[in-house]
Protein backbone atom coordinates (compact mmCIF):
# COMPACT_ATOMS: atom_id res chain seq x y z
CA UNK A 1 0.00 0.00 0.00
CA UNK A 2 3.24 2.62 0.44
CA UNK A 3 2.37 5.54 -2.37
CA UNK A 4 4.36 6.39 -5.54
CA UNK A 5 5.84 9.59 -4.76
CA UNK A 6 3.71 12.64 -3.46
CA UNK A 7 3.41 15.59 -6.16
CA UNK A 8 4.90 18.56 -5.55
CA UNK A 9 3.03 21.09 -3.66
CA UNK A 10 2.75 24.84 -3.64
CA UNK A 11 2.88 25.79 -0.08
CA UNK A 12 2.46 29.39 -0.61
CA UNK A 13 -0.92 28.84 -2.24
CA UNK A 14 -1.83 26.12 0.51
CA UNK A 15 -0.87 28.74 2.95
CA UNK A 16 -2.90 31.44 1.14
CA UNK A 17 -6.13 29.14 1.07
CA UNK A 18 -5.48 28.49 5.05
CA UNK A 19 -4.74 31.74 5.65
CA UNK A 20 -8.28 33.21 4.02
CA UNK A 21 -9.99 30.67 5.93
CA UNK A 22 -8.56 31.74 9.43
CA UNK A 23 -9.01 34.97 8.87
CA UNK A 24 -12.92 35.35 7.48
CA UNK A 25 -13.72 32.34 9.95
CA UNK A 26 -15.01 30.41 6.81
CA UNK A 27 -13.60 26.79 5.60
CA UNK A 28 -15.81 26.21 2.60
CA UNK A 29 -12.67 26.97 0.56
CA UNK A 30 -10.74 24.21 1.67
CA UNK A 31 -11.58 20.05 1.10
CA UNK A 32 -11.71 19.33 5.17
CA UNK A 33 -11.69 15.61 5.42
CA UNK A 34 -11.52 15.14 8.93
CA UNK A 35 -10.45 17.19 12.57
CA UNK A 36 -9.14 15.87 15.30
CA UNK A 37 -8.24 17.89 18.61
CA UNK A 38 -4.82 19.60 17.63
CA UNK A 39 -5.05 19.13 13.65
CA UNK A 40 -7.19 19.08 10.70
CA UNK A 41 -6.73 17.10 7.39
CA UNK A 42 -7.72 19.28 4.33
CA UNK A 43 -7.51 17.26 0.46
CA UNK A 44 -5.35 19.54 -1.91
CA UNK A 45 -5.81 20.52 -4.08
CA UNK A 46 -8.99 21.65 -3.15
CA UNK A 47 -10.38 20.75 -6.76
CA UNK A 48 -8.64 18.26 -8.95
CA UNK A 49 -9.19 18.88 -12.21
CA UNK A 50 -7.05 16.23 -13.15
CA UNK A 51 -8.83 13.02 -10.90
CA UNK A 52 -8.27 12.39 -7.00
CA UNK A 53 -5.32 10.12 -7.61
CA UNK A 54 -3.53 13.08 -7.94
CA UNK A 55 -5.03 14.68 -4.74
CA UNK A 56 -2.44 14.37 -1.31
CA UNK A 57 -3.91 14.97 1.94
CA UNK A 58 -2.12 18.11 4.06
CA UNK A 59 -2.28 18.22 8.17
CA UNK A 60 -0.76 21.84 8.57
CA UNK A 61 0.84 22.33 12.35
CA UNK A 62 0.70 25.63 14.24
CA UNK A 63 3.71 27.70 13.05
CA UNK A 64 7.20 27.10 14.55
CA UNK A 65 8.19 30.81 15.96
CA UNK A 66 11.98 30.06 13.85
CA UNK A 67 13.00 28.06 11.05
CA UNK A 68 14.74 25.90 13.18
CA UNK A 69 12.23 24.97 15.47
CA UNK A 70 10.07 23.81 12.69
CA UNK A 71 13.17 21.70 11.38
CA UNK A 72 13.69 19.93 14.78
CA UNK A 73 10.02 18.99 14.96
CA UNK A 74 10.17 17.43 11.25
CA UNK A 75 13.39 15.60 12.39
CA UNK A 76 11.09 14.25 15.55
CA UNK A 77 9.03 13.08 13.47
CA UNK A 78 11.17 11.58 11.13
CA UNK A 79 12.42 9.68 14.00
CA UNK A 80 9.06 8.77 15.23
CA UNK A 81 8.12 7.52 11.58
CA UNK A 82 11.32 5.20 11.79
CA UNK A 83 11.43 4.23 15.69
CA UNK A 84 7.79 2.59 14.83
CA UNK A 85 8.86 1.11 11.26
CA UNK A 86 12.03 -0.45 13.32
CA UNK A 87 9.53 -2.36 15.50
CA UNK A 88 6.91 -3.30 12.90
CA UNK A 89 4.44 -0.74 12.73
CA UNK A 90 3.26 0.26 9.33
CA UNK A 91 3.29 3.93 8.88
CA UNK A 92 1.91 5.27 5.81
CA UNK A 93 4.21 7.29 3.70
CA UNK A 94 4.05 11.13 4.97
CA UNK A 95 6.48 13.69 4.34
CA UNK A 96 6.90 17.14 6.38
CA UNK A 97 6.94 19.90 4.20
CA UNK A 98 7.86 23.73 5.69
CA UNK A 99 7.23 26.86 4.70
CA UNK A 100 8.86 29.68 5.33
CA UNK A 101 7.41 32.87 6.64
CA UNK A 102 8.64 36.22 6.15
CA UNK A 103 8.74 37.09 9.98
CA UNK A 104 11.07 34.62 10.49
CA UNK A 105 8.63 32.15 11.69
CA UNK A 106 8.00 28.77 10.01
CA UNK A 107 5.06 26.70 9.12
CA UNK A 108 4.92 22.43 8.65
CA UNK A 109 2.57 20.59 7.06
CA UNK A 110 2.28 16.78 7.05
CA UNK A 111 1.46 15.37 3.71
CA UNK A 112 0.01 12.29 2.88
CA UNK A 113 -1.24 10.14 0.11
CA UNK A 114 -5.56 10.55 -0.06
CA UNK A 115 -7.23 7.15 0.51
CA UNK A 116 -10.50 6.53 0.65
CA UNK A 117 -13.08 7.41 3.17
CA UNK A 118 -13.77 3.92 3.50
CA UNK A 119 -10.68 2.57 4.39
CA UNK A 120 -10.30 4.57 7.70
CA UNK A 121 -10.74 2.29 10.57
CA UNK A 122 -13.40 3.54 12.45
CA UNK A 123 -15.43 3.52 9.26
CA UNK A 124 -14.13 -0.14 7.92
CA UNK A 125 -15.80 -1.15 12.03
CA UNK A 126 -18.85 0.80 11.31
CA UNK A 127 -19.71 -1.21 7.98
CA UNK A 128 -18.57 -4.34 9.85
CA UNK A 129 -20.44 -6.53 12.43
CA UNK A 130 -18.65 -7.09 15.72
CA UNK A 131 -20.08 -10.22 15.93
CA UNK A 132 -18.00 -11.78 13.58
CA UNK A 133 -15.31 -9.47 14.18
CA UNK A 134 -12.55 -7.73 11.99
CA UNK A 135 -8.65 -8.26 11.44
CA UNK A 136 -8.02 -4.42 11.99
CA UNK A 137 -8.80 -5.08 15.61
CA UNK A 138 -6.24 -7.54 16.18
CA UNK A 139 -3.74 -5.83 13.94
CA UNK A 140 -4.39 -2.29 16.18
CA UNK A 141 -3.71 -4.21 19.42
CA UNK A 142 -0.66 -6.44 18.30
CA UNK A 143 0.95 -2.70 16.88
CA UNK A 144 0.23 -1.14 20.23
CA UNK A 145 2.03 -3.61 22.27
CA UNK A 146 4.91 -3.39 19.50
CA UNK A 147 5.23 0.27 19.36
CA UNK A 148 4.85 1.60 22.88
CA UNK A 149 7.43 2.21 26.02
CA UNK A 150 8.68 5.27 28.21
CA UNK A 151 10.15 6.82 25.65
CA UNK A 152 7.45 6.58 23.25
CA UNK A 153 3.51 7.00 22.84
CA UNK A 154 0.82 6.37 20.32
CA UNK A 155 -2.42 7.67 20.12
CA UNK A 156 -3.60 3.98 18.17
CA UNK A 157 -7.47 5.17 18.10
CA UNK A 158 -8.96 3.27 15.18
CA UNK A 159 -9.79 6.53 13.07
CA UNK A 160 -5.71 7.04 13.27
CA UNK A 161 -5.68 3.91 10.66
CA UNK A 162 -6.34 3.07 7.46
CA UNK A 163 -6.97 -0.78 6.54
CA UNK A 164 -5.74 -2.20 2.69
CA UNK A 165 -7.71 -5.69 3.44
CA UNK A 166 -4.45 -6.86 4.99
CA UNK A 167 -2.73 -4.39 7.01
CA UNK A 168 -3.20 -1.31 9.51
CA UNK A 169 -1.45 1.54 8.43
CA UNK A 170 -0.61 4.81 10.92
CA UNK A 171 -1.92 7.93 9.15
CA UNK A 172 -2.14 10.62 12.42
CA UNK A 173 2.09 11.42 12.73
CA UNK A 174 0.89 15.29 13.73
CA UNK A 175 1.73 15.17 17.18
CA UNK A 176 5.16 12.70 17.47
CA UNK A 177 5.30 10.88 20.73
CA UNK A 178 9.12 10.70 21.04
CA UNK A 179 9.69 11.67 24.73
CA UNK A 180 12.57 12.17 26.90
CA UNK A 181 13.21 10.60 30.14
CA UNK A 182 9.98 12.80 31.73
CA UNK A 183 7.88 11.59 29.31
CA UNK A 184 8.12 15.12 27.71
CA UNK A 185 7.71 15.52 23.87
CA UNK A 186 11.32 16.03 22.61
CA UNK A 187 9.90 19.03 19.93
CA UNK A 188 8.84 22.69 20.75
CA UNK A 189 5.23 23.09 22.30
CA UNK A 190 5.45 26.61 22.69
CA UNK A 191 3.50 26.55 18.79
CA UNK A 192 0.98 24.39 20.29
CA UNK A 193 -0.04 26.46 23.48
CA UNK A 194 0.35 29.82 21.40
CA UNK A 195 -3.42 28.71 20.23
CA UNK A 196 -4.86 29.37 23.86
CA UNK A 197 -4.94 33.11 25.70
CA UNK A 198 -0.92 33.16 26.99
CA UNK A 199 -2.17 33.53 30.89
CA UNK A 200 -4.11 30.12 30.79
CA UNK A 201 -1.06 28.51 28.95
CA UNK A 202 0.75 26.92 32.09
CA UNK A 203 -2.52 24.94 32.93
CA UNK A 204 -3.08 23.83 29.98
CA UNK A 205 0.35 22.02 29.41
CA UNK A 206 0.53 21.20 32.76
CA UNK A 207 -3.19 18.79 31.49
CA UNK A 208 -1.07 17.56 28.59
CA UNK A 209 1.72 16.37 31.06
CA UNK A 210 -1.25 14.32 32.78
CA UNK A 211 -2.33 12.64 30.04
CA UNK A 212 0.73 11.89 28.09
CA UNK A 213 1.78 8.56 30.68
CA UNK A 214 -1.24 7.37 29.17
CA UNK A 215 0.06 6.56 25.87
CA UNK A 216 3.25 4.92 26.98
CA UNK A 217 2.09 1.76 28.09
CA UNK A 218 -0.47 -0.57 25.99
CA UNK A 219 -2.95 -0.61 28.93
CA UNK A 220 -2.99 2.93 28.80
CA UNK A 221 -3.29 3.05 24.70
CA UNK A 222 -6.49 0.26 24.78
CA UNK A 223 -8.12 1.88 27.41
CA UNK A 224 -7.84 5.00 25.27
CA UNK A 225 -8.57 3.24 22.10
CA UNK A 226 -11.81 1.88 23.71
CA UNK A 227 -12.60 5.29 25.04
CA UNK A 228 -12.67 6.50 21.05
CA UNK A 229 -14.81 3.70 20.63
CA UNK A 230 -17.33 5.51 22.71
CA UNK A 231 -17.14 8.42 21.00
CA UNK A 232 -17.25 7.26 17.82
CA UNK A 233 -20.50 5.15 18.73
CA UNK A 234 -18.79 2.38 18.19
CA UNK A 235 -19.43 0.48 21.87
CA UNK A 236 -20.42 -2.98 20.42
CA UNK A 237 -17.08 -3.45 19.57
CA UNK A 238 -15.54 -2.73 22.72
CA UNK A 239 -15.87 -6.51 24.08
CA UNK A 240 -14.10 -7.49 20.75
CA UNK A 241 -11.12 -5.33 21.37
CA UNK A 242 -10.80 -6.57 25.54
CA UNK A 243 -11.48 -9.91 24.03
CA UNK A 244 -8.23 -9.26 22.11
CA UNK A 245 -6.44 -7.31 24.16
CA UNK A 246 -6.62 -10.35 26.78
CA UNK A 247 -5.91 -13.33 23.94
CA UNK A 248 -3.18 -11.21 22.66
CA UNK A 249 -1.31 -9.90 25.49
CA UNK A 250 -2.68 -11.15 28.56
CA UNK A 251 -3.98 -7.45 29.68
CA UNK A 252 -7.37 -7.30 31.49
CA UNK A 253 -9.32 -4.02 30.14
CA UNK A 254 -11.98 -2.22 31.97
CA UNK A 255 -14.80 -0.73 30.25
CA UNK A 256 -14.88 1.58 33.37
CA UNK A 257 -11.58 2.74 33.01
CA UNK A 258 -12.72 3.88 29.55
CA UNK A 259 -15.43 4.87 30.15
CA UNK A 260 -13.96 7.11 33.11
CA UNK A 261 -11.32 8.86 30.05
CA UNK A 262 -14.21 9.40 27.79
CA UNK A 263 -15.83 11.33 30.37
CA UNK A 264 -12.64 13.48 31.14
CA UNK A 265 -11.83 14.08 27.98
CA UNK A 266 -15.58 15.06 26.90
CA UNK A 267 -15.56 17.33 29.30
CA UNK A 268 -11.58 18.68 28.73
CA UNK A 269 -11.08 18.68 24.72
CA UNK A 270 -14.55 21.41 24.42
CA UNK A 271 -12.95 23.30 27.00
CA UNK A 272 -10.04 23.85 24.94
CA UNK A 273 -11.47 24.39 21.97
CA UNK A 274 -13.17 27.42 23.18
CA UNK A 275 -10.15 28.55 25.07
CA UNK A 276 -8.77 28.84 21.36
CA UNK A 277 -12.19 30.54 19.79
CA UNK A 278 -11.22 32.99 22.81
CA UNK A 279 -7.78 33.43 22.36
CA UNK A 280 -8.76 34.00 18.12
CA UNK A 281 -11.55 36.63 19.33
CA UNK A 282 -8.97 38.74 21.07
CA UNK A 283 -6.17 38.64 18.62
CA UNK A 284 -8.21 39.58 15.82
CA UNK A 285 -9.76 42.13 18.21
CA UNK A 286 -6.44 43.76 18.31
CA UNK A 287 -5.38 43.23 14.82
CA UNK A 288 -3.44 40.78 15.13
CA UNK A 289 -3.20 37.41 13.37
CA UNK A 290 -4.24 34.05 14.81
CA UNK A 291 -2.22 31.94 13.28
CA UNK A 292 -4.68 27.96 13.27
CA UNK A 293 -7.39 26.63 11.79
CA UNK A 294 -10.23 25.71 14.23
CA UNK A 295 -12.19 22.97 13.65
CA UNK A 296 -16.57 23.54 13.49
CA UNK A 297 -16.69 21.51 16.80
CA UNK A 298 -14.58 19.21 18.74
CA UNK A 299 -14.63 15.88 18.07
CA UNK A 300 -16.51 15.09 20.82
CA UNK A 301 -19.48 16.59 19.04
CA UNK A 302 -21.44 19.80 18.98
CA UNK A 303 -21.16 22.07 22.00
CA UNK A 304 -23.03 24.34 23.80
CA UNK A 305 -22.12 27.83 21.81
CA UNK A 306 -19.88 26.24 19.69
CA UNK A 307 -20.26 28.77 17.22
CA UNK A 308 -18.79 28.78 13.45
CA UNK A 309 -15.17 27.44 12.74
Amino acid sequence: MQPEPLPPIDLVEVERAVRLAIDERDQRGLSLIGSGEFSLAMAWPSVSPHGVSERVVLKRVPPFRTRSLAEQYGEVTRRYIHVLAQRGVSVLGTEVLLLDRTDGSAVAFHCQPLLEPGSIGSEVLRRSDPAQGHPLVEAVVMAVDKAVDARTGLDAQFANWSWDGETAWLLDLSTPMLLDDTQMVLFDVDAFLSEYPWFLRRIVFGEFVKIVPRYTTSEGVLHDVLAMLLREGLEPWTPVVIDAAKRLLGIDLSVEAAVKIYREDRRMFPVLLRLKRLQRFWVQHIGRRYDSLLPVTSSFGPQPGSGSG
